[in-house]
């Protein structure tokens, strides 16, 4: 996993390198990409791709002990969100 972090970092400065005006928004994949190092990289990051308006205003509040409101990226929808229970009846 650190070979792959490192990967990434590398990536990102090379992309940065060419492309120094481009704003990079990063997502944390579950958690996997949400560190202090991809803030150098990606000034914004999704915490979570949970959008529920209710279950965000914890990942929201639990996030912000660690990082910069500025830094956290979301969206939010309706609660409970339908579509994250459409798959259980199919």
């Amino acid at each position: 996993m650190h070979q792959y972090v490192l990967g990434v970092y590398d990536f990102l400065e090379r992309m940065i390198e060419r492309y120094p005006d481009m704003l990079i928004e990063g997502c944390s994949g579950g958690g996997g990409r949400f560190d202090a190092g991809m803030l150098y990289y990606t000034p914004q990051i999704w915490c979570s791709d949970d959008t529920d308006a209710i279950e965000r205003i914890i990942i929201q509040h639990g996030t912000s002990f660690g990082y910069p409101i500025s830094a956290v990226d979301s969206h939010v929808s309706a609660s409970p969100i339908r579509t994250k229970y459409i798959s259980w009846f199919r």
